[in-house]
């Protein structure tokens, strides 16, 4: 079964979106809980992996950076290995990691962090992985894409748990 054109197009904008939306937007929405916007203006660098893991006030603010960054990935790295091969996915994925750190750097609209592209780059594999498990049919596109909103929604979550 091959996905349309404008199936395809419609994802990845829809799954780009979000990525710009959560990390470059972060500057500009406040989630109780889990950042501040008004942190959010600066200029950091945080290359040690892992480094700040265990910084926070609360174990679950860990995983929820980890495994949102991974998730907000898998629909880009769905959508490109329909039309790409796998290492040319994944280094797309890297390298969208890696203009969104620098654009967080460069405007200061966020902390430039290696987690964040070694755990982007992981939701680009999976998200080729999944591709190669279900390949390229509508439902699984519908679910792919809800990945990003499942963090959404873990984060509107987290914020009612008082940490």
């Amino acid at each position: 079964m091959r996905v349309s054109r404008r199936l395809l197009v419609a994802t990845l904008a829809a799954a780009l979106t979000v990525i710009v939306l959560l990390t470059v937007g972060k500057s500009a929405v406040t989630i109780p809980g889990l950042w501040q916007a008004s942190v959010q203006h600066t200029r950091t660098f945080r290359w040690v992996p892992f480094g700040d893991f265990f910084r926070y006030s609360h174990p679950l603010i860990p995983l929820y950076y980890l495994l949102g960054n991974v998730a907000l990935f898998v629909p880009l790295g769905y959508v490109l290995r329909h039309r790409l091969a796998l290492r040319t996915t994944v280094a797309a994925g890297a390298l969208t990691s890696a203009l969104v750190e620098a654009s967080q750097f460069i405007f200061a609209l966020g902390y430039t962090d290696l987690n964040d592209i070694l755990n982007n780059t992981l939701g680009t594999a999976l998200g080729a992985a999944a591709f190669h498990l279900f390949g390229p049919r509508r439902w699984a596109h519908a679910m792919i894409l809800a990945s990003p909103l499942a963090v959404l929604s873990l984060y509107a979550l987290f914020s009612l748990v008082d940490v």
